[in-house]
């Protein structure tokens, strides 16, 4: 049968399922042909098992082009592999590139893009000797695409170091970092980043925002999770986050931020019921206002934070008066408690030592009262006046001496 008969009865003889049929093999062996057009054999397959096209793996890797079609220039192979590159198909890439590589060691393009590929996939040292043996050869133009291919290489050396020393920060442990940031490589070396990360290991002082930004590097987790909290209202596991990154390094203006902002919106969740709630809340929300004052020091957190205490200025503002008030009834209270006590009927001297000591007493809790009190609020005359009739009758207690 001639040669052309013998494709033709090949191809009809193809089943739908994918198998051959024995006939096929009957004719193949018997016509054998100087030119053979019958695709090469494949591995024996036990009669129940499908068919299955070995060429969908060199499709899925991008090979087929280079099987089907040798003739293909090295360049539209590395343009094929850049493209799967670009889908994040490094596998197939690779195969591609190195494909190349073995008919033409030396071609720089191809170097390039294979350590881009070991790149991507985080295989960065190996990307870097890639790179390094392109640049031994490198000359002219392409000298560019070497460099650029070396320092994207140095920047992800250097940012695997960045992250094992915080690692090592993060477990308390400066020494091991500072060592592993020595291994950054030399062009990194200036690195602004890089720098104030080994000044805060050495332990120098830094400016507030190179501070501010190796504190936020270092305690990501928990100011991100503290920051969620907030959003959230959660503030037990908003404050349970900022106590962790304090524990750490509490020196950043986005935790002393966090942390007024998180005393501010736990004031307003909770009713003050006693004038020791209310002695307490002007407290913290002193130190909130302080903390929206360092924050501001910021340049990320000005606004913010200047926003921040004037909200806390206000809510002070009504605490206070509200603590003034509940302390001065208190100490009134007292006051005429003791006169009650003493006045009215004759006192033994006994009696009028102890009368001398409650009314001291009183008298230096209402002096300290009047400091924390605005000396024209109505707070403060009351409690002027309080104090004015304290004096009055220790004067007459020293009279009966």
């Amino acid at each position: 049968m001639p040669e052309h008969g013998i494709g033709q009865s090949i191809a009809s003889e193809v089943r739908p399922d994918g198998h051959h049929a024995a006939r096929i093999r009957s004719i193949t062996m018997c016509q054998p042909s100087t030119r053979s057009s019958v695709a090469p054999s494949r591995s024996p397959m036990r009669p129940e098992e499908p068919f299955r096209d070995h060429g969908d793996r060199r499709r899925e890797i991008g090979m087929d082009a280079y099987d089907e079609r040798t003739a293909m220039s090295a360049q539209e192979l590395l343009d094929r592999a850049s493209g799967l590159l670009g889908e994040g198909r490094h596998e197939a890439a690779v195969a591609l590139v190195d494909a190349v590589l073995r008919s033409a060691p030396t071609s720089i393009p191809a170097l390039v893009l294979h350590a881009r590929c070991s790149l991507r996939a985080g295989a960065v040292r190996r990307a870097r000797d890639t790179a390094v043996e392109a640049s031994r050869m490198a000359r002219g133009s392409q000298l560019a695409a070497v460099r650029e291919i070396l320092a994207e290489c140095d920047r992800a050396l250097s940012n695997n170091r960045l992250e094992e020393a915080r690692t090592a920060l993060r477990a308390k442990d400066p020494e091991l970092a500072a060592r592993l940031l020595r291994d950054i490589p030399q062009r990194q070396a200036a690195d602004d980043f890089a720098d104030s990360v080994r000044g805060y290991i050495a332990g120098r002082r830094l400016s507030g925002d190179a501070l501010d930004t190796v504190l936020e590097w270092l305690l990501r987790e928990e100011l991100d999770q503290a920051d969620d909290a907030v959003q959230r209202l959660d503030f037990v596991a908003a404050r349970t986050a900022v106590d962790r990154a304090r524990e750490l390094d509490g020196r950043g203006s986005h935790t002393a931020y966090l942390e007024a902002l998180i005393i501010l919106r736990s004031i307003h969740s909770r009713p003050a019921r006693s004038t020791q709630d209310l002695q307490t809340a002007v407290a913290e929300l002193r130190r909130a206002a302080g903390l929206a004052d360092r924050a501001a020091a910021s340049t990320e957190f000005r606004q913010r934070a200047l926003q921040l205490r004037r909200a806390v200025d206000a809510v002070l503002r009504r605490a206070e008066a509200a603590a003034c008030r509940q302390c001065a009834d208190a100490l009134i209270a007292r006051h005429n408690r003791l006169v009650e006590t003493y006045t009215g009927r004759a006192i033994s001297p006994f009696e009028a030592s102890n009368a001398r000591r409650s009314w001291a007493a009183l008298g230096a809790e209402v002096a300290r009262a009047r400091r924390q009190c605005p000396a024209g609020s109505e707070e403060g005359r009351r409690l002027a006046d309080l104090a004015a009739a304290i004096d009055n009758v220790q004067r007459q207690l020293r009279g009966n001496v």
